[in-house]
C-alpha cells in the first residue's frame, strides 16, 4: 500500500513539474524557428540547423547577444 501511495504522488509531482519544463522547451523552439526564417534557411538546411539548434548545449543568437558585455571597455 506505501509502494502504491508513493507512486501516486510521484506522479503527482511529475504533472506539476511538467509545464515548467514544457515552457522552456518551447522557448527554445520558438527562439530557433526565428533564428532559422532570418537566416532564410529551407529544406533540409533548415532541419540540420534546427537539429543542432535544438541541443542543450546550443547557445540563441539573441541569448548570446543578451548575456555579452554592455558598454566600452575603459
Amino acid at each position: 500500500m506505501k509502494k502504491i501511495i508513493s507512486l501516486v504522488c510521484f506522479g503527482f509531482a511529475m504533472i506539476a513539474a511538467m509545464p515548467a519544463f514544457a515552457g522552456a522547451q518551447q522557448e527554445k523552439i520558438k527562439g530557433c524557428n526565428a533564428e532559422a526564417k532570418t537566416d532564410g534557411l529551407k529544406g533540409s538546411d533548415r532541419k540540420a540547423f534546427m537539429s543542432k539548434c535544438l541541443k542543450k548545449s546550443h547557445k540563441l543568437k539573441s541569448a548570446a547577444a543578451h548575456d555579452a558585455p554592455h558598454g566600452t571597455p575603459k
